[in-house]
């Protein structure tokens, strides 16, 4: 009994990172690979920019991309502190929240916020 019931769970255990193995790449196989059709609005033969340009441009949206990227990090990055703090002023930053259908966080500069208050106390 005991024999066997290790020879299952080995054989489950086997049958089982075969499975993650080959099924990821049966499926990339399998796959047909299909072509969007043409946007409309492309470039005709006479309006073709020069290779230079094309690569330059190409060249100038990867590094947009990457800086994207790099921008959301931080700002998941600096979320992660800020969602954990409670209201109030931090040096020169001031930190509330506004009920609102979706959480956020509301930062100004203190200065900005002490410009506000000045001016609501003196209906401006």
């Amino acid at each position: 009994m005991l024999k066997s019931l290790i020879s299952r769970r080995t054989l489950t255990a086997v049958a089982n990172a075969v499975r993650s193995v080959v099924a990821p790449v049966s499926l990339m196989l399998e796959a047909p690979v299909t072509t969007a059709p043409e946007p409309t609005g492309l470039y005709d033969a006479d309006e073709m920019p020069a290779i230079e340009d094309i690569e330059a441009a190409a060249q100038r949206y990867a590094k947009a991309v990457d800086l994207a990227r790099a921008g959301d990090r931080g700002k998941r990055g600096a979320k992660k502190v800020l969602d954990r703090l409670p209201a109030g002023r931090y040096g020169a930053w001031l930190v509330s929240r506004v009920a609102s259908n979706r959480p956020r966080i509301e930062l100004q500069p203190a200065a900005w916020s002490t410009l506000v208050d000045w001016a609501r106390a003196h209906q401006v």
